[in-house]
């Protein structure tokens, strides 16, 4: 998340805009006139250090003394703007820091919903193989029949009579449908933002791309 930090043009207090929302902090005319409006871009990162950089290349910034466009900082560091080197108060940018949620652990989540996934769709697919079983040995049967009828046609007919028992028995003891719908439930528990509690629903490599949860803002720590 990006923030920008500046002077105020009315009142020449410290203005924090954060997504088009701004705030005031200090007291009036607290900060002087070599602060420009936009001095600054700040970037929150997950590592709980922030990226700061120049708006304008006529801007002056110091971190711990020495003049930088643009420098990875901590809050242990000291920040001054401009040429008066206003100093900045990390009170009032720690407050605005969004919490971090570690998302790394929701890799195995993901990775084991579609392994169980994968399990239960094959065994459904190899119950419906089952079901066909029957229908090729009674073509075989009847293509036997006419050519050679005897116990081999009637042995194929038991076996296909078998194998379609066999069959419904699997069809019917088949908990493929509850076993999908409770992997489903469990992934919209287990697969949330550790902040917000809230189901992310996007594929784990959709997850890395992003900076942050859609819900709560919170920064993602890949």
């Amino acid at each position: 998340m990006e923030i920008i930090i500046g002077r105020d043009a009315d009142t020449s207090k410290l203005k924090i805009t954060v997504e088009k929302q701004s705030k005031l902090f200090g007291a009036k005319g607290s900060v002087p006139s070599s602060v420009s409006r936009q001095h600054i871009s700040m970037e929150f990162n997950a590592d709980d250090t922030y990226t700061i950089k120049n708006m304008n290349a006529r801007n002056k910034t110091y971190v711990n003394g020495i003049q930088v466009e643009s420098k990875t900082v901590t809050a242990k560091d000291s920040v001054e703007l401009g040429a008066d080197r206003y100093l900045l108060d990390w009170e009032f940018i720690t407050s605005l820091r969004p919490k971090v949620a570690d998302i790394r652990p929701l890799k195995k989540v993901w990775d084991n919903y579609n392994g169980e996934k994968k399990r239960i769709r094959n065994k459904q697919k190899n119950i419906g193989l089952l079901s066909r079983v029957p229908i090729m040995f009674s073509m075989v049967g009847g293509l036997l029949s006419a050519l050679m009828p005897g116990i081999l046609t009637f042995s194929f007919t038991i076996i296909a009579v078998l194998i379609m028992f066999y069959g419904f028995y699997r069809s019917a003891t088949d908990k493929s449908a509850d076993e999908l719908e409770d992997l489903s439930s469990r992934l919209q528990h287990d697969y949330s933002c550790p902040c917000c509690k809230r189901y992310l629903g996007q594929p784990y490599d959709q997850l890395l791309l992003m900076d942050s949860c859609p819900y709560c803002r919170a920064m993602f720590r890949k």
